[in-house]
């Protein structure tokens, strides 16, 4: 079967311009063409670009990746396996949805929310991405997922009081996608982490036009935007919205952003860039939100 380099990118979990400049760049992937000119991409593409997606959830940069052929990736791949196995305490992956569900819901119960994304969320979602990169998740499985665990925390999240001083008002975030970005969930992570410490806000369920987020930002009086990229949007496309939100918000306004589009951005002006949930503590202190310790179990 052969695939144009859109179908590649979403079932590889990189983006089509990325996919691009590694074609340039390092010869991979490397198209055929049909009778009109178009990139054509065959199975062996995908299980080499998979091997590639594996070793940057490694933390692998491309240049090291692409300095070995397919065997010596391979070779690489197993000897990390140990070394980058999830904390998760099961293989989430093997779970019934409704079991998963119940799984889920009981830590975070018990864990309370910041320890739940470190030790539940962020595994699951690592587990999704190797099983992704593996193959043995289909896209409907993906999604089923990403659904489950999406609704236990937006469960949570709608139980949750907004808190604030007495005088002041909350602060309030809108929390949103651009248009061309597909997933959500670490933004739905985030906005449960920042709501934990009482950062209060509007999370909207479909992408906007970057066009429309001043406007309802000014409407709603709200004091921040917090926005995601995937690997799945273009790192510089991401580069110039943010920019150019930047310029319409207002300078009280925070701008946060954050995904794997953005990996490779050390710092934006006037944007608060937040690369690791596991690392918040930053964030907190320049929104000037709680910030005493969260013992993690």
């Amino acid at each position: 079967m052969q695939l144009g380099i859109q179908q590649l990118s979403d079932a590889v979990g990189i983006g089509v311009d990325t996919l691009r400049v590694w074609e340039r760049r390092y010869g991979l992937p490397c198209p055929t063409r049909d009778g009109r000119g178009r990139r054509q991409y065959d199975a062996t593409q995908v299980e080499l670009l998979r091997q590639v997606r594996q070793l940057q959830l490694a933390g692998w940069r491309p240049q090291r990746i692409f300095a070995l052929n397919a065997s010596e990736r391979a070779d690489q791949l197993r000897q990390l396996q140990p070394d980058t196995a999830v904390e998760a305490s099961a293989d989430w992956l093997s779970l019934p949805v409704a079991q998963l569900q119940t799984q889920l819901r009981a830590q975070l119960n018990q864990l309370g929310i910041e320890a739940f994304v470190v030790r539940s969320a962020l595994p699951l979602l690592a587990q999704m991405d190797a099983g992704w990169c593996s193959g043995r998740l289909t896209i409907a499985q993906e999604h089923l997922l990403s659904d489950t665990l999406s609704a236990v925390l937006q469960d949570w999240m709608a139980g949750q009081t907004p808190s604030a001083a007495p005088d002041l008002a909350p602060a309030r975030c809108l929390f949103a996608t651009l248009n061309g970005e597909r997933h959500r969930l670490a933004l739905l992570l985030a906005a449960a982490l920042l709501r934990s410490r009482g950062l209060n806000g509007l999370l909207l369920q479909e992408p906007l036009p970057v066009s429309e987020v001043a406007p309802l930002v000014a409407s709603l009086e709200l004091s921040a935007v917090a926005l995601s990229f995937s690997s799945h949007y273009s790192a510089r496309q991401a580069l110039a919205d943010l920019q150019l939100l930047r310029r319409q918000l207002p300078t009280r306004v925070r701008l946060i952003a954050g995904g794997q589009a953005l990996a490779s951005v050390a710092r934006l002006p006037g944007v608060l860039l937040c690369h690791d949930l596991r690392q918040c503590a930053p964030l907190y202190r320049r929104l000037g939100l709680e910030t005493a310790p969260v013992m993690i179990p």
